[in-house]
């Protein structure tokens, strides 16, 4: 299962990164977005004793550091501190949870879904314009230009015709929310759900998730899998919705 997930996880990163072996790593790089954590870092890949692994990452962190980056990110399937010593100091940790839903029919159908909310595929540059202003409105700090680079970047990818979409919610004729759909292998991965902070609490998310889940089942999917923040609020909403955690996961930022 957790197999199954890494790869539809990496195929997912392959619509928008380049990937390669680095040693005890695999790197993901995004040249069009490279001040984007989640499209450029490395994955340790290979089990490696403490004091190399911390060596190793010490010239990781001083090379991207010579080189202009802003930013060094590392993804691991272990808790950090299972490693004591491992790794440099000054790293952000985040933890997140890899959820798991394997769904019925007809239980989807009954997510609700109010008839305000109405779910449509991304089309156009105006989509793409009210892609950056709800990922701005939900930035945490992030300033404008960026969110619209990101948008931009995400939208060559989303209107290819490719196996990854972006969906939108529009809650009474205002844009109010949005998420991705990727197929691969009859698994679907649902990522960056977004709603609007002033439109929460109106049903937009199940909405989006019932739109999506129910699409990817025509399309042959008979496994979904999302990733959550475990110090946010929506995976409350996974679990209510029936998506079970599968396996915990980890990262550390260096902020150059």
């Amino acid at each position: 299962m957790e197999e199954n997930a890494a790869l539809l996880g990496q195929k997912y990163l392959e619509c928008f990164c380049r990937r390669s072996r680095d040693g005890f790593f695999v790197r993901y790089a995004d040249p069009a977005l490279p001040d984007m954590y989640c499209h450029n870092f490395l994955e340790l890949k290979k089990p490696v004793g403490t004091l190399l692994l911390r060596k190793t990452l010490e010239e990781r962190i001083a090379a991207a550091r010579a080189a202009g980056a802003a930013f060094f990110r590392l993804e691991l399937g272990i808790e950090p501190a299972s490693l004591p010593g491992a790794f440099p100091q000054g790293g952000e940790p985040e933890h997140n949870g890899l959820y798991r839903l394997a769904p019925e029919r007809a239980a989807v159908e009954r997510w609700a879904s109010p008839p305000e909310c109405a779910i449509r595929p991304m089309a156009d540059s105006a989509d793409t314009a009210a892609l950056a202003e709800i990922e701005l409105s939900n930035a945490d700090g992030c300033g404008r230009g960026f969110c619209l680079r990101r948008a931009e970047r995400r939208a060559r990818v989303y209107t290819s015709g490719g196996p990854c979409r972006n969906f939108l919610a529009d809650w009474n004729g205002q844009a109010a929310g949005t998420c991705v759909l990727f197929t691969y292998g009859g698994m679907g991965r649902l990522e960056d759900l977004v709603v609007r902070p002033e439109l929460r609490r109106r049903k937009i998310a199940s909405s989006l998730l019932r739109t999506l889940v129910l699409r990817g089942m025509d399309d042959g999917c008979r496994v979904f899998f999302l990733t959550a923040d475990e110090d946010d609020t929506p995976k409350a909403l996974y679990r209510a919705l029936g998506f079970e955690k599968t396996v915990d996961t980890w990262a550390l930022t260096w902020r150059l």
